[in-house]
């Protein structure tokens, strides 16, 4: 009676305890309603088999239901994975999965984190993230032209210091030893000049001393 209704928007089997064969006919609810928004089958005795038959209709359909109850069953982790890629088909659709046998509450927080809300979340945490990724890069990038920049410094530096090494250098003492060498040089040049100006003076004021000496000096 219910399949292909145009107007009922809510379902609730809680307690109806049908188990896994009921399944089949919530499948074909599913997939016949075009107006169905919300469904409940809290304590229906459903295990891992029976609810993979009801999410067999949002792969093979695109139900309308945003809300999908199947709280205090006998689902397991096994059907964890097929209950978290439901939530990322349909990030909009709220299920509900408490009370069930063996699904944790670790494993409800990953199935419900594709929920929108939550994914909007997840999403603005991604982005604030890339954003600081981004960040940290452009500060390492930073960081490197510093780094760069101080070693080609150093570089000049030391290119400075080997030219400095390559040029001659004079021993503190050099430049004053040099100084004096050229003074003694310029004493015994300033010395002997005086004693040929002696010679010239004498020569002109005793000529006959030089005629003694031109004397002495030619061959007997």
């Amino acid at each position: 009676a219910l399949e292909g209704n145009t107007s009922i928007e809510a379902v609730d089997f809680d307690n109806c305890g049908f188990g896994d064969e009921g399944c089949a006919m919530v499948e074909q609810l599913l997939l016949t309603s075009k107006t169905l928004l919300r469904m409940s089958l809290q304590y229906c005795a459903i295990s891992d088999v029976g609810v993979r038959q009801v999410l067999r209709a949002f792969e093979t359909g695109r139900p309308s239901l945003a809300s999908l109850k199947l709280s205090q069953n006998s689902l397991t982790s096994a059907s964890a994975e097929q209950l978290e890629g439901l939530q990322k088909m349909y990030p909009t659709l709220v299920l509900g999965l408490k009370g069930n046998k063996l699904i944790t509450p670790q494993l409800i927080e990953n199935i419900s984190r594709w929920h929108v809300h939550n994914a909007t979340q997840l999403l603005s945490e991604a982005v604030q993230a890339n954003r600081k990724r981004e960040s940290d890069r452009q500060q390492a990038l930073d960081d490197l032209a510093a780094l760069q920049q101080q070693r080609h410094a150093l570089q000049q530096e030391e290119h400075a210091l080997q030219q400095q090494q390559k040029e001659p250098k004079l021993d503190n003492g050099a430049e004053p030893q040099m100084q004096l060498q050229q003074e003694l040089q310029q004493d015994e040049l300033d010395a002997g000049l005086l004693q040929h100006a002696d010679m010239e003076v004498l020569q002109q004021t005793h000529p006959e001393q030089k005629r003694v000496s031109e004397y002495n000096e030619e061959p007997p």
